[in-house]
């Protein structure tokens, strides 16, 4: 029996932890991994086609062959297009390739690193939490409003990685691209971040609907007597009101409720109660 109980822990643990956690990090780890590849792709590609036309060049001098071998050779076409003295001699198709792969890497990367910031910090709220209650307090407070504009800041930007690869996944690989992949995904990528960003930021409903019936003084002056002096002998005030409900189940609360709503207690006996708000 402990055996299963510890197989379930592990399977809910990887559900509720691992997995998610594993889901924040697939779409910018795969873009990372692919825009890096396409970088060194066209770099290769790029100097294949230019370390000729250095060799064929009659123009040159063999200091100048030599020098500008060595630039093409030691330093990637990537690195030299951010220089842009040496882009703006170049095509301006060949500009915006390089500058799309370099933006969508620097997205990949901060993408991957505030997500493991993001963790950490959650990590240590939590240990933080546990020292006393008003740190637990601010830890989710803090926490709370960390993670509400990571995750608007992260649907953002994995909307436009996962746009860029509908279109750079096929034109790299297969020299073509799809008009409706593209417009599709462009489609999702929108709807999808505006929709989790309405829920990050709506402001949830905390109505909670009792069934129960309002005690008044006049209808029952013992609880209420009972109910005073136990507020004076604890130092608090009163309870605004009493709910007599059908529910094995009691709490307090002083969270602002409207009239037809209250918290629920069960009668024990002619003098008890299990609940007040």
């Amino acid at each position: 029996m402990s055996e299963t109980r510890q197989d379930f822990s592990k399977v809910g643990f990887v559900k509720t932890i691992v997995l998610p956690g594993a889901l924040i990090f697939l779409i910018p780890v795969i873009s990372l991994c692919f825009f890096l590849h396409a970088e060194r792709r066209f770099d290769a590609e790029a100097r294949e086609a230019v370390l000729p036309q250095i060799h064929a060049d009659a123009r040159l001098s063999a200091e100048q062959r030599e020098r500008a071998i060595a630039l093409f050779t030691e330093h990637p076409f990537s690195e030299l297009v951010a220089d842009e003295r040496f882009a703006a001699g170049l095509d301006p198709t060949a500009r915006f390739q390089f500058a799309t792969f370099r933006w969508l890497i620097r997205l990949s990367a901060f993408s991957i690193a505030t997500g493991v910031a993001v963790l950490v910090l959650a990590g240590f709220c939590v240990l933080i939490s546990r020292r006393s209650q008003r740190a637990q307090y601010l830890s989710l407070s803090v926490g709370w409003q960390v993670l509400r504009v990571y995750g608007a800041l992260q649907t953002i930007i994995q909307g436009v990685m996962v746009l860029a690869l509908s279109y750079w996944v096929t034109a790299l690989w297969m020299h073509v691209y799809s008009v409706k992949l593209i417009v599709v995904a462009g489609v999702l990528a929108v709807v999808g971040a505006f929709a989790v960003i309405v829920a990050i930021f709506k402001r949830p409903r905390t109505d909670t609907a009792v069934e129960g019936r309002v005690l008044d003084r006049a209808g029952s002056p013992r609880l209420w007597d009972e109910l005073g002096a136990i507020c004076a002998k604890v130092g608090t005030a009163e309870p605004d009101q009493v709910i007599v409900g059908v529910d094995d189940n009691f709490f307090v609360t002083e969270m602002p409720r409207p009239a037809r709503i209250a918290v629920r207690f069960r009668r024990s006996s002619a003098r008890g109660f299990n609940s007040i708000s």
